[in-house]
């Protein structure tokens, strides 16, 4: 209150990870030097402001073996996926539901639109790009495009050095599924 008037958009990139630095130094606290996040207390004097180039995201197991990870600049995000040899299946409960049931028919028939099909896409893409300014719905990947190369590689490298800085790196095991991934049914060990 009494920084910005109401209606006032910030673009910039923020992670979950800046939440905690933002709070303890409005608290007037110093994070401690471990701490990935920083602060998006300058976003809050400045909205043109910058506080960080890229923002990372990983997913692994909910419900299904999986190894992604992305990386988001101002203007793309990358994904890379390390387990194609399965569908990029939703959780459970949204693979019971009856929309996702919908959506087999729909498939089984031949009439699920192309950007619907991503959860049944065999195998599954290693890289996705997707240009976040033009398609904010990323719908539509640009990650095999000669065009594209350039920026999908630069961003590779963006997402190999923070994976090598952050000790992240894909586990030897990863965790089985625990559903059936057509229909969310759990998998009897």
């Amino acid at each position: 209150p009494g920084n910005q008037h109401a209606g006032t958009v910030c673009r910039s990139l923020v992670s979950s990870i800046d939440l905690a630095p933002t709070l303890l130094q409005l608290a007037g606290a110093e994070p401690a030097a471990s701490f990935q996040g920083v602060s998006m207390v300058p976003l809050f004097a400045n909205p043109e402001a910058k506080i960080r180039d890229y923002v990372f995201s990983e997913h692994n197991w909910h419900d299904y073996r999986a190894f992604e990870r992305a990386v988001r600049g101002e203007r793309y995000l990358l994904i890379r996926n390390w387990v194609r040899d399965v569908p990029r299946t939703p959780p459970a409960d949204a693979v019971q539901s009856p929309t996702f049931a919908a959506m087999r028919q729909l498939r089984d028939a031949g009439t699920l639109p192309d950007e619907q099909m991503q959860c049944f896409k065999l195998p599954s893409p290693e890289y996705e790009l997707y240009d976040t300014r033009d398609d904010i719905h990323n719908l539509r990947d640009l990650s095999e495009l000669p065009e594209m190369r350039q920026v999908r590689d630069e961003m590779a490298a963006v997402l190999d050095d923070w994976m090598q800085k952050t000790g992240d790196s894909v586990p030897p095991q990863l965790t089985p599924d625990r559903f059936d991934r057509e229909t969310g049914s759990p998998i009897s060990k």
